[in-house]
């Protein structure tokens, strides 16, 4: 999955003059069946990214698909709903 390689690939070791870093990303997915706006496919996206920030670094979490036409949104508490991994889980 992409959010996985993305998640990999940041994770990677940062070598600076001044030292090694490392860094963590979190990611939300949204996806429509096309009849959905931007804006409403980009707050679904950011509160799944929201909901993956809170399960931890490394995760990602796919927002519930919206129907068409019904707007609704992520139901759970804290916009948790969907499908939330760590990357690289056995699960993945």
């Amino acid at each position: 999955m992409l959010a996985e390689k993305c998640i990999k690939a940041v994770s990677e070791p940062l070598h600076l003059a001044q030292g090694e870093y490392r860094l963590g990303v979190s990611v939300g997915i949204a996806v429509c069946d096309g009849s959905c706006d931007a804006d409403s496919l980009l707050q679904a996206a950011d509160k799944a990214m929201y909901a993956a920030k809170g399960n931890g670094r490394g995760c990602y979490v796919i927002a519930p698909a919206r129907a068409s036409g019904t707007g609704s949104d992520l139901s759970a508490p804290g916009g948790t709903a969907g499908t939330t991994r760590p990357a690289g889980s056995a699960h993945s």
